[in-house]
C-alpha cells in the first residue's frame, strides 16, 4: 500500500495543507457526493497505515470517534479484508456500523463546503489553483 510506503519513508504524519488542515483531518472527513460512495473508507485506510507503521490511531483521531459509514464502493466485507491479519490493531473492529453522532456534543464532521462547483467536484483542494 502507497500510504504505508510514504509513512515507512519518512512522510510527515502530522502534515498540514496550506489551510491547515492535517493529513488525518481529510482522512476523515466525510465528503459530499460523489466522494460519498466510498464511505468512511478513506479514514479505515488511514488508521490501517497508521496503526501497520507502529503509531496508536487514537492520537490521531483525538476529538473523533470512528463511524463506519458504507457507500456503493465500501461496505463491512471491505473492511474486514483491509484489516485481514492486523485485527487486534484496530480499536473498532468489532464495532457494527452505527449512523448516530458518538455524544451530544460532536457534530456530524461533515466537510464544510462554500457549495461552489469547483469545490464540489474537488473538495481537497487536489487540482491546482489557477
Amino acid at each position: 500500500m502507497g500510504i504505508i510506503f510514504l509513512i515507512r519513508s519518512g512522510a510527515d504524519v502530522h502534515a498540514k495543507d496550506h489551510n491547515g488542515r492535517s493529513v488525518s483531518d481529510l482522512a476523515y472527513a466525510r465528503f459530499p457526493h460523489p466522494w460519498d460512495m466510498v464511505g468512511s473508507m478513506q479514514g479505515d485506510v488511514w488508521d490501517f497505515a497508521l496503526a501497520v507503521c507502529g503509531y496508536n490511531i487514537s492520537d490521531f483521531r483525538q476529538g473523533r470517534c470512528r463511524k463506519a459509514h458504507y457507500g456503493g464502493y465500501y461496505n463491512r466485507q471491505g473492511f474486514e479484508e483491509l484489516w485481514a491479519g492486523h485485527e487486534h490493531l484496530c480499536p473498532y473492529y468489532d464495532v457494527e456500523e452505527d449512523t448516530g453522532p458518538c455524544s451530544d456534543e460532536e457534530d456530524e464532521d461533515e466537510w464544510e463546503t462554500t457549495g461552489s462547483e469547483d469545490e464540489a467536484m474537488d473538495p481537497v483542494g487536489l487540482e491546482e489553483e489557477e
